[in-house]
């Protein structure tokens, strides 16, 4: 929370949001993609991709770390039914995974920032 302060304008509320687009506009993922997406690939020399595959990679990193799926549904906004149906299935995974991974629940608090949750330690 401390960096997150040092950004903000010295004239900002604690209620403003603190990334911004092009425009001074609270940031969001449309006009990110519009504004900085293409670049950031083309930077980094990575194929042309749609954003939204970002929430994808991070589903699948995820459930390969050993996440519990009940915590990676509430993070990603998501059920695990649909994670069990579009992800699993894709995973060449031990068989016994899916029962360590729901036996290790991992909490999800609301992220202070209102940015992303927070996993807790």
């Amino acid at each position: 929370m401390d960096l997150i302060q040092t950004l903000r304008q010295p004239w900002a509320k604690d209620s403003d949001k603190v990334f911004l687009n092009r425009t001074s506009a609270p940031l969001n993922s449309d006009q990110f993609r519009a504004d900085y997406w293409g670049r950031a690939l083309e930077t980094l020399e990575i194929r042309k991709r749609k954003f939204y595959a970002c929430r994808h990679t991070l589903v699948i990193e995820m459930m390969k770390a050993g996440l519990n799926l009940k915590a990676i549904a509430q993070y990603v906004g998501t059920s695990v039914t649909m994670i069990e149906d579009n992800y699993c299935g894709n995973l060449e995974l031990d068989p016994t995974i899916f029962q360590r991974i729901s036996s290790n629940f991992v909490n999800i608090l609301a992220s202070p920032t209102g940015f992303e949750p927070v996993l807790s330690a």
